[in-house]
C-alpha cells in the first residue's frame, strides 16, 4: 500500500508501539442495503481518555451519500467518554456529517467515534466497496 509506512506511524503516534491489526474486512454496500445501526468500534474501556483502537477506512470505489458512505458525528469520542466516565448522561451529541471520498483516499479516524458506514440505502448508485482495517492495543 502506498503511503503504508506513514499510516503506521500515525497508528503508532496514536496507540503507541504495541498495536496490532485486529480486523481487515471488505466493506460492500449493495442497492437497497439497510443502513448500519450508529455504533462506536472501540467496545472497551470506553471511558478512556485516548483510543484503544484506530479505524482507517481505504474506498476501493468513490464513496459518498448516494452509495453507502460513512456518517460520523464529530467530537462523540470525547462528548462520550467523558459522560461514562463522569456518569453523566449526554442531553444531545452534534448533527452527524457524511464523509465523502475518492477510490484509494485513507480515512483514519479514533474507535470511540460514532459512525454509521454504508448508511443510506441505494438509490440506482452502484455498488459501494471498501476496506476496513482496525488496529488496537
Amino acid at each position: 500500500m502506498q503511503g503504508g509506512a506513514l499510516v503506521e506511524q500515525l497508528v503508532t503516534e496514536a496507540l503507541g508501539s504495541n498495536w496490532i491489526c485486529t480486523s481487515l474486512i471488505a466493506s460492500i454496500s449493495l442497492k437497497g442495503g439497510v443502513p448500519q445501526a450508529l455504533h462506536q468500534d472501540q467496545d472497551i474501556a470506553l471511558d478512556s481518555r485516548s483510543p484503544l483502537t484506530i479505524n482507517i477506512l481505504t474506498p476501493i470505489t468513490d464513496i459518498d451519500e448516494t452509495n453507502g458512505g460513512t456518517l460520523v458525528i464529530p467530537g462523540s469520542h470525547l462528548v462520550l467518554s467523558d459522560a461514562v466516565r463522569n456518569q453523566k448522561s449526554v442531553d444531545k451529541l452534534p448533527p452527524a456529517i457524511n464523509i465523502d471520498a475518492k477510490a484509494g483516499t485513507m480515512i483514519i479516524t479514533d474507535g470511540r467515534l460514532s459512525a454509521q458506514h454504508g448508511y443510506q440505502p441505494h438509490r440506482d448508485a452502484p455498488h459501494r466497496h471498501a476496506q476496513r482495517h482496525a488496529a488496537s492495543l
